[in-house]
């Protein structure tokens, strides 16, 4: 059984504790889009668990995977590792040898260019929209690049220059393009991480052959899709159910179920248009008590 569930507003309707609702009853759960800026929190108890990154289900030993399209912050990734095992949690998590990387020069390319915009997009700047961009022009580096020093090395001498020279343009410190200690921490975590590297859109498939159940899980919402959001106030990625069987490599014909999360009243962060927005004492009243301030936000 493959069920897709995505966000049909604008993010943070509360689809991490659906998906952890959910998540027992799945042998797989997977992030299909999205990056670390993306959050849910989940309550176990009086333990609180702030993710980005680690796909909802983990507290339920359920097989977690990252797919090809995510860009990914091995930092993040590594952190949030490194607080589930310092609490007895192990994630039994796979990583796509495509997946994305965002590297530095994306996170300070986000800072600049947000800077000098003078209409905000209200980015989280923390360089998801420019590791698309490079996805797109083909000049990624991917999870299997941090694992081979060789691989790595070329890839930033094909592709820092004109990275540095972006930079440089924007008022940046082009030297964070390929500075030797960022490298070496980044070398350091896919030294760590190796043995997480996997083919997820082929385990996905021989796990639905196997008759056993997925969960793909969306990250944003519907209205901040790149094409079918409220440009250009949206995120860098597509967060349509469509999307999941696009960038895991599984068929539409092989879907069982679409969930689209919503909540009573609606919610956008950061900036755009939000006609029914409450700019009174019912809305604060509502973001107070709602305690309507994001993982990420």
């Amino acid at each position: 059984m493959f069920t897709i569930l995505t966000g049909s507003q604008f993010g943070d309707e509360g689809k991490g504790k659906i998906v952890d609702l959910l998540a027992e009853n799945y042998d797989i759960v997977v992030r299909f889009q999205g990056g670390d800026n993306a959050g849910h929190t989940v309550i176990v108890g009086d333990k609180t668990y702030k993710l980005h990154l680690t796909p909802s289900g983990v507290l339920f030993g359920a097989r977690l995977l990252i797919g090809p399209g995510v860009v990914l912050n091995p930092k993040v990734l590594m952190s949030e590792i490194e607080s589930l095992e310092a609490e007895g949690i192990e994630a039994n998590l796979g990583i796509d040898a495509k997946t994305s990387i965002i590297m530095p020069y994306h996170i300070a390319l986000d800072e600049l260019r947000e800077r000098g915009r003078k209409e905000k997009i209200g980015t989280t700047k923390r360089g998801i929209g420019y590791a698309y961009i490079d996805k797109f022009s083909r000049d990624e580096v991917q999870m299997k690049d941090l694992t081979d020093p060789a691989l790595l090395e070329a890839k930033l001498d094909e592709i820092g220059p004109a990275r540095e020279k972006a930079i440089a343009d924007l008022g940046g410190d082009p030297s964070v393009v390929r500075d030797p200690v960022l490298i070496g921490e980044y070398l350091e975590i896919g030294r760590r991480l190796a043995s997480r590297v996997a083919d997820v859109s082929y385990e996905i498939n021989v796990a639905l052959d196997a008759g056993k159940k997925v969960l793909a899980e969306g990250a944003q919402g519907a209205f901040l899709d790149v094409i079918h959001g409220t440009q250009k106030f949206v995120t860098s990625s597509f967060t349509t159910a469509g999307s999941a069987c696009a960038n895991l490599g599984v068929g539409p014909a092989r879907v069982d179920s679409v969930v689209g999360i919503v909540k009573a009243y609606m919610t956008r962060v950061g900036e755009g248009p939000m006609p029914t927005e409450l700019k009174d004492e019912v809305g604060a009243h509502l973001s107070k008590v709602g305690k309507e301030f994001g993982t990420t936000t």
